[in-house]
């Protein structure tokens, strides 16, 4: 998620390729169809390079008239994505097919930010805020995937995912700069988010077989 703006530096969501550790059970209730549950962890370890990053873009926005200190509390956090769907199953003798879709829930933190400037040369003070207008809130997911793989025994088989979600942001920021001088607010300014957001995955695993019904 990323606008080239200051505030994407406060938002604990990124689409950076990392691992992703998730676990999905499968249910199937007829020969072909079948129901899924899917619980994975992004993990957002950004952090302390998100603040180091906005100290930096503060510095070059304002330096060369001000002294800057920039601040938020951005924490490194891990993002959970539930999702529940339907399977459609394909199988030989020793392998399998299964087209996929679900729906689920995205969420995800958008941080405040401010930035205090003390004018070079001057005693004139100024407070640059950045706070939540419209707040971040879960957001709904479609996800199409496909899994593919091989039995390796009737209880062990080994999977290819691929992996694709869906969804649509929609925040805004408030940017706010006040005199500390003469407590005034001399700017406002709203700054939204909203986009679509698509991602792809792709990750390999284990399935374990509990039961198998004959049909």
């Amino acid at each position: 998620m990323n606008q080239n703006k200051i505030t994407d530096y406060f938002i604990e969501y990124s689409s950076e390729s990392k691992f992703l550790p998730s676990l999905s059970a499968t249910w199937f209730i007829r020969k072909r169809f079948g129901v899924e549950a899917d619980l994975k962890f992004v993990y957002f370890n950004d952090g302390r390079r998100k603040g180091d990053d906005f100290q930096e873009f503060a510095n070059k926005e304002f330096g060369d008239n001000y002294y800057v200190k920039a601040s938020s509390p951005i924490h490194n956090n891990f993002i959970p994505v539930i999702s529940f769907g339907m399977v459609y199953r394909i199988e030989t003798e020793h392998f399998y097919f299964y087209p996929k879709f679900s729906i689920g829930v995205t969420s995800f933190y958008s941080n405040w930010g401010g930035i205090d400037l003390k004018e070079k040369n001057t005693n004139n003070e100024y407070k640059i805020s950045y706070s939540q207008g419209k707040i971040a809130k879960d957001n709904f997911t479609l996800t199409p995937a496909f899994t593919m793989g091989y039995k390796m025994s009737d209880r062990f088989w080994v999977d290819l995912n691929l992996k694709t979600s869906f969804f649509r942001s929609n925040f805004t920021y408030e940017k706010t700069r006040n005199n500390l001088y003469t407590k005034e607010i001399e700017q406002v300014e709203q700054i939204p988010y909203k986009e679509n957001i698509v991602e792809a995955y792709f990750s390999v695993g284990v399935t374990y077989v509990l039961s198998r019904k004959n049909y």
